[in-house]
């Protein structure tokens, strides 16, 4: 959702239309699945807030997996 607004003059540039759009990956009943959503508004204060606390999970997940395979001998930066 964040680049769109740093895409859309490039876009625009080429006669592109730009549609927004997001995957939000989740769990139901024990299998994964995967919602998209499209031309959706981009100032949903509701909408922005549940994205960007998914965003933040997903980079503390992520920062914990670092951990783990660094203790396992297997640095990786998160760069």
């Amino acid at each position: 959702v964040s680049a769109y607004e740093s895409a859309l003059p490039y876009a625009q540039t080429l006669g592109i239309e730009m549609v927004s759009g997001v995957e939000i990956s989740a769990e139901f009943n024990n299998v994964s699945i995967h919602v998209l959503g499209y031309a959706f508004d981009l100032k949903h204060a509701e909408l922005l807030k549940f994205l960007t606390d998914l965003q933040h999970t997903r980079e503390e997940r992520n920062l914990e997996i670092l951990a783990k395979l660094s203790q396992l001998g297997m640095p990786i930066s998160w760069e």
